[in-house]
């Protein structure tokens, strides 16, 4: 039954062209913001290599231009790489803890399928991108669960 509606749903979302359209510029937008962090960490690394202009022999200069530069650009990408997987893991925790069952499923299948179907209409009232509403209710989703399960932890309900 899950499958089954993951699938139309999908299939709904790719001949949708308002939603199909907010997909493109949304994952269009991450790509930007990634080649803009890229271009931030070489032009980092490359400020951290004119270190190495101070040696008078140009082959030992350059070979000490380009281990500064391959360093620095190991370690931002350890930790951007490590942000990025401490925060997951720490959401996937949270989930975990209160969200773990099948009324999650069911929420995200279901407001996937009313922002797909009622896309055309929720743009003409509110100018944002479906696929950010969609993360945007999620998120409030899973806000509106922690505080209910803390809420019910706290007056020992479970």
């Amino acid at each position: 039954m899950i499958k089954f509606s993951i699938a139309i749903t999908l299939f709904t979302a790719i001949l949708s062209p308002v939603f199909f359209n907010d997909c493109i510029s949304f994952f269009s937008m991450f790509a930007k913001g990634i080649l803009s962090l890229f271009q931030k960490f070489v032009a980092g690394a490359d400020s951290f290599g004119q270190l190495s202009s101070g040696i008078s022999n140009s082959i030992i200069s350059g070979i000490v231009y380009w281990l500064i530069v391959s360093i620095v650009m190991e370690i931002l990408f350890i930790i951007t790489g490590l942000l990025i997987i401490g925060t997951g893991y720490q959401v996937g925790k949270i989930y975990r803890k209160y969200c773990w069952d099948i009324i999650s499923i069911m929420v995200v299948i279901m407001s996937t399928a009313i922002i797909i179907y009622f896309g055309k209409w929720i743009k003409s009232i509110i100018p944002i991108n479906l696929i950010m509403l969609l993360l945007l209710v999620h998120a409030v989703y899973i806000g509106i669960r922690c505080y209910v399960k803390n809420w019910r932890e706290k007056r020992g309900y479970f």
